[in-house]
């Protein structure tokens, strides 16, 4: 089964192929001081391309603290 990616202005469409995938990405950290609990959560649910998966995955990481 293939699914349509969504092109919100069919007029800036890239020329040539392109690829993508379909991602859903759920980054979170929680820490418990004490009585105090911060909690830093990233969702992300899209089609994303290699490069763009990729910046995605490194500023998530700074969310866990790696």
């Amino acid at each position: 089964m293939s699914k349509e990616v969504p092109v919100l202005n069919a007029s800036k469409a890239p020329d040539g192929e392109f690829y993508v995938m379909e991602c859903t990405l759920t980054v979170e950290h929680i820490e418990t001081l004490g009585e105090a609990t911060t909690e830093n959560r990233v969702e992300l649910n899209g089609y994303l391309s290699k490069e763009i998966l990729e910046a995605v995955l490194g500023l998530t990481a700074k969310v866990v603290g790696e």
